[in-house]
């Protein structure tokens, strides 16, 4: 989705291996192939989308060991500055990743300014008058118990809103370079 002034807004992230998106994966929410930990967010110029990929590609291809640790739930704001919560599995082991990754993005735009919590989001609730089917208790009695894995590459996304079919990934399956 284009923020102000023909900028993007660029995510990078780590996607589940689509295993153990499966085993996590809430019904009703966040679907498996969806599921990843992301590991900074940056608004910049999509022309300068070809030149960030090359510099990301050797701090992104590569295998990263995650645990996902915990549930934790944030307070977020919907499409229509509707109220909501975001409940996630709190992520262990990309910490030095964010720290890589982010000192790149800087040079390319704004970065998300909100503070970096590792997580990987499996469901999202708001509160409307409609929308009574989910309540927190009910998703909170589906979070998974904690897991660990490994996450060969990792993926760039160019709006909030992009499936993962149109990530640009990078790895040993890697696509391409726009």
């Amino acid at each position: 989705v284009p923020v102000e002034d023909g900028r993007i807004s660029v995510a990078v992230m780590l996607p589940l291996p689509l295993d153990v998106a499966k085993q996590i994966a809430i019904p009703g929410f966040e679907q498996p192939d969806d599921l990843h930990v992301t590991i900074a967010t940056v608004e910049m110029s999509p022309t300068n989308v070809p030149a960030l990929c090359a510099e990301l590609e050797p701090l992104l291809s590569r295998t990263t060991t995650v645990k996902l640790t915990k549930p934790i739930v944030f307070d977020v704001v919907g499409d229509d500055d509707q109220p909501g919560e975001a409940w996630c599995m709190a992520v262990e082991g990309v910490d030095d990743l964010n720290d890589a990754v982010s000192t790149v993005l800087a040079k390319y735009g704004e970065l998300d300014q909100r503070g970096y919590v590792a997580h990987c989001t499996l469901a999202y609730r708001f509160d409307t008058s409609e929308d009574h089917t989910f309540r927190g208790v009910d998703i909170a009695s589906k979070m998974p118990q904690p897991v660990a894995c490994e996450i060969a590459g990792a993926a760039l996304s160019l709006s909030p809103k992009s499936h993962p079919s149109d990530w640009v990934r990078f790895g040993v399956a890697a696509d391409s370079l726009p």
